[in-house]
């Protein structure tokens, strides 16, 4: 089929509304025109050919024409390639004709991408075109029609354009004399364009995709969009365009799936995942067939080994936690059953290795001593939501029981927290240890033994020792790094290794002497091969009681988080308190404040900042108080009244030496 190409190139451009011309069914190409109203001579085209399909655009694509002295220019066209899907390119189009015309005539010209320059006037005829079929589109060069253009003499440009469909480049016939003096003018010179598909690659992204890896929880719907890189080429969007079945997953076991998007799919793939896997995209890219990397999906997963399956009573068995899909610090717990004979966690070994029950955050890496014998579950978890969903690994043991068990005694099982002040030396100004109260009421005689299955003790056998304090007790309500107190050989050295031996006896004997604050503190004492035993001492100073509340006095000095029960003391002490502050209330009209005297089993009272540690030196055995030195207004007593206040605590009462410090009276209180 032959088709005249009759159509005026710049009416075809006034009705462009946009840079791309979309034809309705077929795109004519104007190979030139006349401006005389003259038929101006036609251009054949034969009907677009039907070349071998390729799902892939072609890498590069060139048109390049070159005439010399023709007369008149005739126009010429070529096809490019076939461009399947939308494809950004990078164009580069070129074109200069020189007009030679005779003698007396309006001289020499020039003829460029828009048309005709120079040379029996300006033009659009001869302009360069680039057209797509059989899609209509008709790239709009911003140069077409010289009348239009800013800069009519271009001959060369550059530009990222989308191509899609069958491309051809051409340029149109002129002739630089009116119709039908054609020969009038000859032209010389050249007309071409090369296009170079632009590359890009495929990817995975999504909200909670990191480094490559989705973690996927259950139930939950996750968004997974096709991400070319670059995302912009030159001044487009990349194209992608999904192929169908595009979207699928291979789970790490079982067979390949496809089409697995809840949404059906297209640029963004909308799943809930229940296991773990790849996730792949197999999509068209700016022409290009490909397939993204895949994508892991790791569903959470707690695998859990142990370095034995059997093991005997008093065995160290080491537990490995690998944590797939979740931060290690989302392991939630440990558990053994039969639980450990031990109420309280065991200490790090001399490694490091910290114990798996009792020790926070939960290790990934951690051991386990079994003192029961039997099958024993262990088991790691990770809790995922407040609603009870977890994901957990377990294992069994068999223990098989030991004969040997480790015992443990002590001379004593309630002693007094060590302390660094005793009394207050009247006459020196100072405290110094109380005459009545020997240092060895703050420890006691411990003996450790391993014995066999008849109750002997075995000699030569190593023992290792432990010490826990028990956090929030004796109204210590800060948790961590509570100080537990020392082992002691019996000539008073420190037990550094943490180790003794039974000896030729299979008795060992030495000290355990209390920490400064007080409340519970565990024993422990572990043998390879033996059951271990534990012991509890309990630390504090004994007959301490609350004191009630009273219409002369207000208790303060409470603080939540750290200690709210903080006026302990000595009934001998706490009577002579209210005694001071039924005098007191009597001249200033209203309740005494009274501050901290003990807590609830005495020892340690750290009001600083750094826990465990000083300034309160002396409100160890509730016989000391602050008392405060300011109205409820906060205005200060006058000096006057506290220095009635120290002679009524020191002269009237005779209960000891006040003492002023910052802003309260330190009453101490010995009278015994």
């Amino acid at each position: 089929m032959i088709f005249a190409i009759t159509q005026h190139r710049a009416a075809r451009h006034a009705r462009r509304s946009a840079s791309v011309l979309i034809a309705a069914a077929l795109t004519l190409i104007a190979a030139g025109c006349q401006d005389a109203a003259t038929s101006p001579r036609q251009v054949q085209l034969a009907a677009e050919p039907t070349p071998r399909r390729s799902i892939d655009s072609p890498e590069t694509g060139t048109a390049d024409f070159s005439v010399s002295e023709q007369a008149p220019l005739a126009g010429g066209q070529q096809d490019i390639g076939r461009y399947e899907t939308p494809t950004v390119v990078a164009m580069t189009v070129h074109q200069q004709f020189a007009i030679t015309v005779p003698m007396g005539t309006s001289g020499p010209g020039m003829l460029g991408l828009a048309g005709r320059v120079s040379g029996f006037g300006c033009t659009h005829q001869g302009e360069a075109y680039l057209v797509n079929f059989p899609d209509g589109d008709d790239y709009g060069y911003p140069f077409r029609g010289c009348q239009l253009a800013g800069t009519p003499s271009m001959t060369s440009f550059s530009d990222t354009i989308v191509v899609s469909g069958f491309v051809r480049y051409g340029y149109g016939f002129d002739a630089a004399c009116p119709y039908p003096n054609a020969a009038c003018g000859s032209y010389s010179g050249g007309s071409g364009v090369s296009l170079r598909r632009l590359s890009a690659t495929l990817g995975l992204a999504g909200d909670n995709v990191k480094s490559h890896v989705l973690r996927a929880l259950p139930r939950r719907e996750y968004a997974i969009a096709a991400a070319p890189d670059p995302a912009v080429l030159g001044r487009h969007q990349t194209p992608v365009q999904v192929v169908d079945g595009g979207w699928t997953f291979a789970p790490d076991s079982g067979p390949l799936q496809r089409d697995v998007c809840d949404n059906g799919g297209a640029r963004v793939c909308i799943k809930t995942f229940n296991r773990s896997g790849y996730l792949s995209l197999t999509a068209i890219v700016n022409g290009v067939l490909m397939t993204s990397a895949p994508l892991r999906v790791q569903m959470p997963t707690v695998q859990l080994s142990l370095s034995a399956d059997s093991a005997a009573v008093g065995d160290t068995v080491l537990a490995t936690t690998t944590v797939l899909g979740l931060d290690p610090s989302a392991l939630s717990y440990y558990y053994v059953s039969p639980a450990p004979l031990a109420a309280e966690p065991g200490p790090p070994r001399a490694d490091g290795l910290p114990p798996c029950l009792g020790t926070r955050p939960v290790p990934t890496r951690c051991y386990i001593v079994f003192a029961q014998p039997g099958r024993a579950l262990v088991e790691v978890g990770a809790f995922l939501d407040d609603h009870g969903l977890a994901t957990f690994s377990q294992r069994y043991v068999v223990v098989k029981g030991g004969a040997r068990r480790v015992k443990l005694g002590a001379s004593r099982r309630s002693i007094e927290p060590t302390a660094r002040y005793w009394r207050f030396d009247v006459e020196t100004k100072q405290y110094a240890p109380h005459p009545t109260r020997l240092p060895d009421t703050s420890r006691t005689t411990v003996t450790v033994a391993v014995t066999d299955a008849a109750g002997a003790p075995v000699p030569n056998v190593d023992v290792r020792l432990a010490l826990h304090a028990r956090d929030g007790s004796a109204g210590h309500e800060h948790l961590g790094d509570k100080p537990t107190g020392i082992y002691q050989t019996l000539s008073h050295e420190p037990l550094l290794a943490g180790t003794v031996n039974t000896g030729p006896s299979g008795v060992a004997k030495l000290y355990f002497v209390a920490p400064e604050a007080s409340g519970p503190v565990q024993l422990e004492g572990a043998s390879a091969g033996a059951a271990m035993d534990t012991m509890t001492v309990q630390v504090g100073i004994a007959g301490l009681e609350l004191m009630p509340p009273g219409a002369s006095y207000a208790f303060t000095g409470a603080v939540s988080g750290r200690h709210t029960d903080n006026h302990y003391g000595t009934p001998a002490a706490l009577a002579a308190f209210r005694q001071f502050a039924d005098s007191l209330h009597q001249w200033i009209g209203e309740p005494l404040g009274i501050n901290d005297i003990s807590l609830e089993q005495g020892g340690l009272f750290d009001v600083g900042e750094q826990p465990w540690v000083l300034p309160h030196g002396y409100h160890r055995r509730g016989t000391h108080a602050d008392i405060r030195t300011k109205y409820e207004s906060r205005r200060v007593f006058s000096k006057k009244l506290q220095e009635r206040m120290r002679a009524l605590w020191k002269f009237t009462l005779r209960f000891g030496e006040p003492v002023n410090e910052a802003d309260h009276l330190h009453l101490n209180f010995y009278r015994q």
